[in-house]
């Protein structure tokens, strides 16, 4: 049997779907639209190869988004009317630092929350994700692919939680009784439930009112489909996961971005629980911003966030050409590591043959890069602001609750922080909140000093120390010299240069910044040097330092 797709070059001969061949021209294509052409040729292709499947477009249901209360979790009940697999959910979780582990659990074997509730061993956790909150009104992704199944007329209760009991907080409503419908339709209806303000102890302390969205499909399925409308980004999936240096997937409303400098070892991460399936990815080098459903279509109900009309466009196993005749993915996951050697951007998205999706194929979360020059002197402004981010080629720590974090307006916790940048919009801070005694550090990116005009070896920075728990703030420097990261001394007292409790001048809304100015160069032998920022936290939520403006002359 031979297909040959309208349009295309591409074509497929088959005598089963166990004896395929794909045939791939290795020359350029000339336009965006015979690229577009190709590429679903391909995922048709892909669709012929895979088992047959009834594909379910995914569907939801949300009770609201109205809050009213909060705590760090949910019992609920869902009664299914049709077969359906619930897929993921979307909770109502404050905004701001640190991020969230959110847990999903499920009464084992079916049943209310109400028969299991404070005993452990009757529920199964069905899912674990990291996130941070949107904030209130709006919903917060977990982007999961739970696959979990619910047969009609079965009732099944549920729990989602923070694993943590500190903020940011699950919004809730406050409910009347357990049985109470709060949103139903057609396949399904979620009941009333209780909140939870002990994590783990699988008990409700009283009536409170699940906030979310759940996504489902009908039928009895192993996995879901991970759809993307137009318009949203494609977020990853068992059958095709890509990311940059391991970061997480930040659901639909970005791409995966990753910036570092230039000569910074970094990795591309490619998943899929598909070993041997036929896979490409495709890479534009020079990059370009990826943008939001680049195509204007969503392909089998994923989305092509990258652009495949572009000049510049190769594939990762094909070439000039994507190659899914030969290729096949080697291990459930592998690295591919690089180093960049002048400034550059990059983006690329990956496609693999999965017969598990009703799809046939699985597409990626769509990722991109930039290596650009580092800068030792910042205001932090032109940055993605949130926790563990910073300027390209500084070293923000990936610690659990002790990142710093790049934000515009006040911090989250009352009392403690600046309200607004020194200078520009955006400034560093410590997020203290269940931060008791921890060390955040943030290095500059290594820099030759004598590249800067009537250098001084100065470091000078706004500071702010708001609130009642301010710990101490140190600062070191390293000058290759292989000695490592050492204390910044006074160059008369020879004593180290730390600042330790609130600034009793500076007031929320008043003055909130000072500039200090701090001599670097008697502590170092070398011209090539990394500024270090540390801070210990204090004993409560009230210890947010904040620093911006940082210049080097």
């Amino acid at each position: 049997m031979g297909l040959q797709c309208a349009g295309s070059d591409v074509s497929l001969e088959t005598a089963s779907r166990s004896d395929t061949r794909v045939h791939l021209p290795s020359t350029r294509l000339e336009s965006r639209s015979h690229n577009m052409t190709r590429f679903a040729c391909l995922l048709g292709i892909a669709l012929f190869l895979a088992p047959t499947a009834n594909a379910q477009f995914q569907s939801q249901i949300t009770t609201y988004y109205s809050a009213g209360n909060a705590c760090y979790g949910n019992l609920f009940d869902v009664m299914a009317t049709n077969d359906l697999t619930v897929c993921s959910f979307d909770i109502h979780l404050d905004a701001g630092a640190p991020a969230s582990t959110i847990n999903v659990w499920a009464v084992t074997g079916g049943g209310s929350w109400q028969t299991a509730q404070g005993n452990a061993s009757l529920w199964t956790l069905i899912g674990t994700t990291t996130v941070t909150g949107v904030g209130i009104g709006s919903p917060t992704p977990l982007n999961l692919n739970l696959g979990y199944q619910i047969p009609a007329g079965t009732v099944q209760g549920f729990i989602i939680e923070k694993t943590v009991g500190s903020a940011p907080v699950i919004r809730y409503t406050n409910g009347t009784s357990y049985g109470s419908i709060e949103a139903t339709n057609a396949d399904v209806t979620i009941y009333g439930g209780g909140g939870i303000c002990a994590p783990g102890g699988f008990a409700a302390n009283t009536t409170r009112n699940w906030n979310g969205t759940m996504y489902y499909e009908l039928g009895l399925n192993p996995t879901c489909v991970l759809p993307n409308p137009p318009g949203e980004y494609q977020i990853n999936q068992p059958g095709a996961s890509m990311t940059l240096n391991g970061q997480l997937d930040p659901g639909p409303f970005g791409p995966i971005i990753q910036a570092s400098a230039v000569g910074t070892l970094e990795s591309i991460d490619l998943a899929s629980v598909n070993v041997g399936a036929p896979y490409d990815v495709a890479l534009v080098i020079p990059g370009m911003t990826l943008s939001l459903n680049v195509l204007g279509v969503v392909l089998g109900n994923q989305t092509v966030n990258i652009d495949l009309g572009d000049p510049n466009i190769l594939y990762l196993n094909g070439g000039a050409a994507p190659n899914l005749a030969t290729s096949a993915f080697p291990a459930p996951t592998f690295s591919i590591p690089f180093v960049t050697y002048s400034p550059f951007t990059a983006a690329g998205q990956m496609v693999a043959l999965d017969p598990v999706n009703p799809a046939g194929y699985s597409i990626s979360h769509a990722c991109q890069y930039e290596a650009a020059t580092c800068n030792i002197s910042s205001n932090f402004d032109n940055i993605n602001t949130g926790v563990g981010g910073g300027p390209i080629g500084w070293i923000n720590p990936a610690v659990p609750g002790a990142s710093w974090t790049v934000n515009s307006g006040g911090t989250p916790s009352t009392g403690t922080g600046p309200t607004s940048a020194d200078s520009g919009s955006n400034y560093m801070f410590c997020e203290t909140s269940g931060a008791t005694g921890q060390t955040f550090t943030l290095d500059t990116c290594p820099y030759d000093i004598t590249q800067i005009s009537g250098v001084t070896g100065t470091l000078t920075f706004a500071l702010s120390r708001i609130g009642a728990t301010i710990g101490t703030l140190n600062l070191l420097v390293d000058d290759n010299s292989g000695a490592g990261f050492v204390p910044i001394t006074d160059p008369v007292t020879n004593a180290p240069v730390t600042w330790t409790g609130a600034d009793l001048t500076q007031n929320q809304g008043l003055v909130e910044w000072t500039t200090v100015s701090v001599p670097f160069l008697h502590n170092v032998t070398g011209s090539v040097v990394a500024i270090r920022f540390s801070y210990t936290a204090g004993t409560s939520f009230t210890g947010d330092l904040a620093i911006d403006t940082v210049v080097v002359n």
